[in-house]
C-alpha cells in the first residue's frame, strides 16, 4: 500500500480549487464564486451586492499565503485588505481556507464533502 507522501494524486489534490472551512473541504465548481460555493455548502454569509461594491461579505483568509490563489474577474470597488477576500466576486485557482462562523442551525451541505474536518 502506497503512503500518502507517495500518492501520485497528492500534488493535484493540494492544488485543486477547494473551499476549506470549519465544516470541511469542498470542491469548487469551474467559474464558481466563493460566495456561491459557501451557499452551496450550507454556509450562511452576509452579503448585499454580489458584485464587490459594498464589502458586506468580506471574510478573512485562515491562511493568508493562499491569497495568491484568488482571482477577481472584475476588480471589486470595495476595499480588500491583506488577508481578506470578497467572496461575492472572487474565484479561486487553488485551495482556499476561510474563517467562516458555523451557525448551529446551518443546513447540511447540498454537495459532496471531500474531507470533513474533525
Amino acid at each position: 500500500m502506497a503512503s500518502a507522501c507517495n500518492d501520485p494524486n497528492r500534488e493535484r489534490i493540494m492544488t485543486d480549487p477547494m473551499l476549506i472551512t470549519p465544516r470541511g473541504r469542498f470542491k469548487l465548481q469551474p467559474g464558481e464564486t466563493l460566495l456561491t460555493a459557501l451557499e452551496r455548502t450550507g454556509h450562511a454569509v452576509e452579503y448585499q451586492c454580489r458584485s464587490g461594491y459594498c464589502g458586506a461579505c468580506r471574510l478573512q483568509l485562515a491562511q493568508p499565503e493562499q491569497a495568491a490563489h484568488l482571482v477577481y474577474p472584475s476588480p471589486p470597488l470595495a476595499y480588500v485588505g491583506p488577508g481578506q477576500v470578497l467572496p461575492c466576486c472572487c474565484q479561486s485557482r487553488g485551495p482556499i481556507s476561510l474563517q467562516v462562523e458555523v451557525a448551529q442551525s446551518a443546513a447540511e451541505p447540498s454537495c459532496e464533502v471531500v474531507m470533513p474536518l474533525a
